[in-house]
């Protein structure tokens, strides 16, 4: 049977700091994360030959992907291929939260991220 999963039981890891998430499932061609951002710019990168889905669950952030800026609001989301540079930058005085699905699925734990850093 299938288990239900939420951030109590997902792996959870910090990457930055104040930056956080959890792991809520990983197969062997894709995975999905929950993340929280603190209200700060996240410095630019290329995660690593993975097409990516951001989708909003609260907060008010811009994605810039190529040089390109895009504001995205509750329950939008916005598609950031495996090659593309991307920033997202979380303004307001509250956390960003959001889902990342990941195909393939990188990896993601408190000791490693697979990301390479603008």
């Amino acid at each position: 049977s299938a288990a239900v999963v939420n951030t109590d039981t997902a792996e959870y890891y910090v990457w930055r700091d104040g930056f956080y998430g959890w792991q809520l499932v990983r197969f062997e061609q894709q995975a999905s994360f929950r993340s929280a951002y603190p209200p700060a710019p996240l410095k630019g990168d290329i995660t690593m030959g993975a097409e990516q889905f951001f989708y909003v669950a609260s907060g008010v952030p811009s994605m810039e992907l190529d040089g390109e800026i895009s504001a995205l609001h509750l329950q939008q989301g916005i598609h950031v291929s495996a090659s593309a540079s991307h920033q997202i930058t979380n303004r307001p005085r509250s956390d960003l939260l959001f889902t990342v699905t990941s195909t393939p699925p990188r990896h993601v734990t408190s000791r490693h991220v697979d990301r390479v850093m603008m």
